[in-house]
């Protein structure tokens, strides 16, 4: 009896050691499969699959070609960290998505304030093209290295050393890697409030040019009233932009004028086409103009080139204090 005892146990003993595939060494790693690395402290040398007890669900290890994937047992059930415990980071070159969601909850924040500045920061800018570096990809395995060849070239984006400089929030530098990175989705606030702020501006604009259209039709009138002719546009005589604009001291105005005009003038009205002041123009050709802010108060204010009594072309200026 006792021999056999003895020949049940060294069978067993034997088998474990000669067919066991789970086995565990003296430093205490666990290798599963006949090639399983000793190196490492749990290694599984096959596909691998583990339960969630007591949810009906799992994950599995499985390869692809020579990489590693991660994939749910049933559908798309899957999730990486919990609401109450996240990710910190995650490392990684390429990410597709359905969907990102972002904790942006009002209870969680404080201090609101508005967001302001961000047009006149986003123009400056500068989006360039680029390729990665060829080195970067130079431990990918050789069966990728043609595909991230082509994914190396054409990108566009910002250059992280340039953002830094206005958005010092939007750039991190990632320590292990020795390099800066950006947040590209936090530009998202800051082009919504650009767009809202040019918007303004065009909203701005379009009411200046429908005060312009009022006061070229008051400038109509009151040159009908006083007998001259309405506005026509002579390709010899030409009124220029005033500068500089805006202007807190003096502006120039240049002109031009055909040497067979007889008499010209440059008005200056408010913007209610009340004509503030006239200055007569006795030198013909190309020549200028010295305006004195002195004589007006901070404001927007238009002059027009009149030439044998019609106006040649009206413009805008504006003194500031």
């Amino acid at each position: 009896m006792k021999k056999s005892i003895f020949l049940i146990a060294g069978f067993l003993v034997l088998s474990i050691t000669v067919f066991g595939q789970i086995r565990m060494d003296s430093q205490g790693q666990v290798r599963i499969g006949a090639a399983a690395d000793p190196r490492h402290g749990f290694d599984v040398d096959t596909d691998a699959y583990f339960s969630c007890l007591p949810a009906l669900a799992g994950f599995y290890f499985e390869n692809y070609g020579n990489a590693a994937i991660i994939l749910p047992q049933w559908n798309h059930s899957m999730y990486l960290g919990r609401s109450d415990r996240e990710l910190w980071r995650i490392y990684t070159e390429y990410i597709s998505v359905q969907g990102v969601w972002l904790t942006s909850d009002k209870k969680l924040k404080e201090n609101i304030r508005p967001l302001t500045g961000s047009l006149n920061n986003l123009s400056k800018l500068k989006a360039v093209k680029f390729d990665f570096k060829a080195d970067l990809y130079n431990d990918s395995l050789d069966y990728r290295k043609d595909e991230l060849k082509a994914k190396r070239k054409d990108h566009s984006g910002f250059i992280a050393q340039e953002v830094q400089k206005i958005y010092p929030k939007l750039v991190d530098h990632n320590k292990d890697a020795d390099r800066l990175e950006i947040n590209y989705l936090g530009f998202i606030p800051e082009l919504v409030e650009a767009i809202q702020e040019q918007q303004m501006v065009i909203e701005s604009l379009k009411s200046e040019i429908q005060e312009l259209k009022k006061t070229d039709n008051n400038l109509k009138s009151a040159n009908s009233t006083l007998g001259t002719s309405t506005l026509q546009i002579s390709e010899d005589n030409s009124l220029y932009q005033n500068y500089p604009n805006p202007f807190s001291e003096n502006t120039k105005i240049e002109y031009s004028l055909n040497e067979d005009v007889q008499k010209a003038m440059i008005n200056i009205y408010d913007m209610n086409g009340t004509q503030l002041k006239s200055i007569p123009l006795h030198l013909r050709g190309y020549n200028n103009i010295t305006v004195n802010g002195g004589e007006f108060k901070a404001g927007m204010y238009m002059y027009s080139l009149i030439a044998d009594g019609k106006i040649i072309d009206t413009k805008r200026m504006i003194l500031t204090n």
